[in-house]
């Protein structure tokens, strides 16, 4: 039987659209064997593909040290759909 290979934004896809994981920055550039910046831009490729990536930027702890932001999968609002489109809609038109 034959191996699939995944791309790495294939596996970015599985990982936060399909499982549904909430990954750092590291996290996710631990599982696709890339760096921090890699992963960053893995991130913007998937949002261009479509998916919906919210970034959850990590309060600060007791000591005032930022916490690790993470990425996660979800659906947009009704409200924040309308919101876009008032704001861009006719930009997008326009092109």
């Amino acid at each position: 039987m034959t191996e699939v290979k995944m791309t790495k934004i294939e596996k970015a896809i599985d990982l936060l659209v399909n499982q549904r994981l909430k990954l750092t920055e590291g996290q996710l550039a631990s599982r696709l064997g890339t760096t921090g910046v890699g992963a960053r831009s893995l991130v913007n490729k998937v949002r261009s593909s479509g998916y919906t990536i919210y970034t959850n930027a990590g309060g600060f702890d007791k000591q005032g040290r930022q916490r690790k932001t993470t990425y996660r999968y979800g659906k947009p609002t009704r409200q924040m759909v309308s919101h876009y489109y008032a704001v861009f809609g006719a930009m997008a038109r326009a092109a």
